[in-house]
């Protein structure tokens, strides 16, 4: 529940007023730093576990309800890819895994809907260095399949939910050619109506989708988006010019790029630079973040210099001018993951990242909606 203090309500309980003080009547700055100050600004200090909306004259404060993890599985041994999905169809939210030190793909049923209580369901117990797992309906028959990608041989394969309960799985491969993959994606990008396949190679430096020639997931045509990516780690795909089908974004050496869809069909790319001087990009993302109405990219980088979380505005809302913005810098050590949503409930865009080294998940609050000032909340660490 939300709070409105009205600063009237604040400054009235002061009786007596002196020679140097001051009236408080625009709290839109945000976050500030704990007291005593020895001026009057537009910001305010407030404590862990608080949301704040502040606008001119104006201050909301709220509670943000603790996170309690839960375990879901031990002994699943260098766990690499994490997703969610409803893969039996009951209506709650399942977990999917992948394990590179067990070669293993698993799903968890959230048995009572409230993620208290979960049975491990073994997909598929031999898929070597297993590293990327991703859920959709690949064949169009109305239950969620999934999606995994090896490091080692195994290249790229997806696996039918058979009966829609997933207590049964057939495997199909997209590409057994593609060693070093590790980030994998399912988008229409050539806009026929069904889910293709993305895929990044770091041994091969590059990025390529696989088209679903019949619809149904057993026919797959590999395109490359870039043949020289530079031991890429990340794909993702978004309408970043806005005009309507998707394009491709990825990370590249020390750079983070997206690839235009020239024609709309997936068979012609142009390469834009995002931002530079972004040592090992781990993952990379698209989100609105600042409200605007366009999509903007996100990426997190894992280098002993310069860890970091960062988004890069699209500033003209085409892609072709954008301006970087730091989340979490240089000291979020091993920085391999970011996401966003609203975790807050307050109408904005947030952001959540993962640190290997540090062994922490955060989420940072968008505190004023445009993505330039943010406040980190530890979830675990």
């Amino acid at each position: 529940m939300y709070r409105r203090i009205l600063p009237l309500l604040i400054i009235g309980s002061i009786t007596v007023t002196y020679a140097d003080s001051a009236v408080q009547t625009d709290w839109s700055g945000g976050s500030g730093v704990w007291g005593p100050v020895t001026s009057f600004n537009t910001e305010f200090y407030f404590d862990s576990g608080m949301a704040c909306y502040s606008t001119s004259g104006d201050l909301a404060l709220g509670m943000i309800d603790n996170v309690v993890p839960h375990n879901v599985a031990w002994n699943f041994e260098y766990a690499e890819s994490v997703y969610s999905e409803d893969i039996d169809g009951d209506g709650d939210l399942d977990i999917l895994g992948a394990a590179w030190g067990d070669n293993e793909i698993t799903w968890w049923e959230n048995l009572d809907g409230s993620g208290t209580d979960w049975t491990a369901h073994i997909i598929d117990d031999y898929f070597y260095h297993a590293a990327w797992i991703y859920s959709e309906d690949i064949d169009g028959d109305g239950d969620m399949d999934v999606l995994g990608s090896s490091s080692s041989d195994y290249g790229i394969a997806w696996w039918e939910n058979v009966d829609g309960t997933g207590t049964s799985w057939t495997q199909h491969t997209v590409d057994d050619d593609f060693n070093g993959c590790r980030s994998v994606y399912l988008e229409d990008i050539d806009d026929d109506g069904d889910l293709d396949v993305l895929g990044v190679s770091y041994s091969r430096n590059e990025i390529a989708w696989w088209e679903n020639t019949d619809g149904t997931g057993t026919f797959w045509i590999k395109h490359v988006v870039c043949s020289d990516a530079i031991s890429p780690m990340s794909v993702y795909a978004e309408d970043i010019d806005g005009d309507g089908d998707m394009d491709v974004i990825g990370d590249r050496g020390d750079s983070v790029n997206w690839w235009e869809n020239i024609t709309g069909s997936g068979v012609l790319w142009l390469k834009h630079l995002v931002g530079s001087d972004f040592d090992d990009p781990e993952c990379v993302y698209a989100e609105d973040i600042d409200g605007d109405g366009d999509m903007d990219i996100l990426g997190a980088a894992d280098n002993a210099v310069y860890d970091d979380i960062s988004w890069w505005e699209n500033a003209d809302g085409t892609g072709t001018s954008w301006v970087k913005h730091i989340v979490h810098g240089y000291f979020f050590l091993g920085a391999n993951s970011v996401y966003s949503a609203d975790m807050d409930n307050d109408g904005d865009m947030d952001i959540l990242g993962s640190s290997s080294y540090e062994c922490e998940i955060d989420w940072f609050e968008n505190l004023n909606g445009s993505g330039t000032s943010w406040e980190v909340h530890v979830v675990d660490g």
